[in-house]
């Protein structure tokens, strides 16, 4: 972010519930609610164009966030995020699939308990091997589990137990991908869980889909699809925030233009 800010306006706000940010009880915790809280951070902040940068989880976020307007995104770059193909998910999706299986209240607590500081760790070094695994500082998942708590811990299982429903969004997912706005692709090859044919993916196989109009309208609308579309009943009407509650480090202005 540093060697791109002395030129660009860079944005990367902590998510509710996550870094420096408040965790509200009322927020959504899952990817409707944080891709609508995105829409309504660009607009609080006049942002009318970007780049979107879609890595791991945050991917189906960005997607769901350029849905509600693709003429908005100039450019994407993706690493290691999420492709709209079961056949390219990586091998450790079939453990996740696996909680899938059990009654809703079993599979959640199946999550929760793979919420620990260990699995951060597990997420970050991934498949690199222990000769590399020893080199990589350990700030990212120590720092990152320093600021988790029991809130913060039923928040990432709401994440994590979404990760089912999101599986009728790769449809949508699909069809955005045929807006082929300039995209960056960049694959770390060790990453066990998203998809190792990532970028073939990207270019050889868009496609559109009849319902992404309808769902991109009701995504912003927070109303359920039409027949034969499955959404969560739960979905809140989408609202921009009256105020962002960001940490110390993100209420200072970018630089740049």
């Amino acid at each position: 972010m540093p060697r791109l800010a002395d030129r660009w306006r860079v944005l990367a706000p902590d998510f509710p519930g996550a870094g420096y940010s408040a965790t509200p009880d009322a927020f959504e915790y899952g990817f409707d609610g944080y891709a609508r809280f995105l829409d309504g951070f660009v607009r609080a902040l006049g942002v009318r164009r970007f780049a979107i940068y879609l890595h791991d989880s945050g991917s189906p976020i960005g997607v769901r966030l350029a849905m509600l307007d693709p003429s908005r995104v100039v450019a994407q770059i993706i690493q290691n995020g999420d492709i709209p193909y079961v056949d390219a998910l990586g091998p450790k999706y079939a453990e996740i699939e696996k909680t899938w299986e059990l009654p809703p209240d079993a599979m959640r607590e199946a999550v929760r308990q793979g919420v620990t500081e260990a699995h951060f760790r597990e997420k970050f070094l991934n498949d690199v091997g222990p000769a590399l695994a020893e080199r990589i500082p350990p700030e990212p998942w120590t720092l990152h589990w320093s600021l988790v708590t029991p809130r913060r811990i039923e928040a990432i299982t709401d994440v994590l137990v979404g990760l089912k429903a999101n599986r009728d969004w790769f449809v949508c997912h699909r069809a955005y991908l045929a807006y082929r706005p300039p995209t960056l692709v960049v694959w770390g090859p060790r990453d066990q869980l998203h998809a190792r044919g990532l970028a073939a993916g990207v270019s050889a196989r868009p496609a559109r889909c009849r319902a992404a109009s309808d769902r991109r309208r009701r995504l912003a609308a927070g109303s359920p699809p039409r027949r034969g579309h499955r959404a969560d009943p739960r979905l809140p009407a989408a609202r921009a925030p009256a105020s962002v509650k960001l940490g110390p480090a993100q209420r200072r202005s970018p630089t740049g233009r």
